[in-house]
């Protein structure tokens, strides 16, 4: 697989912050529109994360999240 969509199976990692610097160069180098989609899905992650943000969560469902959290964490360790 080449150009563009070998360049878009990167989005996930680049939304999550987690490419490699010169993986970060071939999406900037690709093309205009690679590039473009990837800064317009940027910011609509930013906005989602944004709005979530002014979200007031019950302290009972922050716990149970926690905890779930915690389990689910300590199945992957053993």
């Amino acid at each position: 697989m080449s150009g563009c969509a070998a360049v878009l199976e990167l989005l996930d990692d680049y939304l999550d912050g987690e490419l490699q610097p010169r993986d970060m160069r071939r999406v900037h180098a690709e093309c205009d529109a690679c590039a473009a989609e990837f800064r317009r899905a940027r910011r609509e992650v930013d906005a989602v994360r944004e709005r979530l943000r002014q979200v007031s969560v019950p302290p009972d469902l922050r716990a149970r999240l926690g905890a779930a959290i915690r389990e689910l964490s300590s199945h992957g360790r053993h």
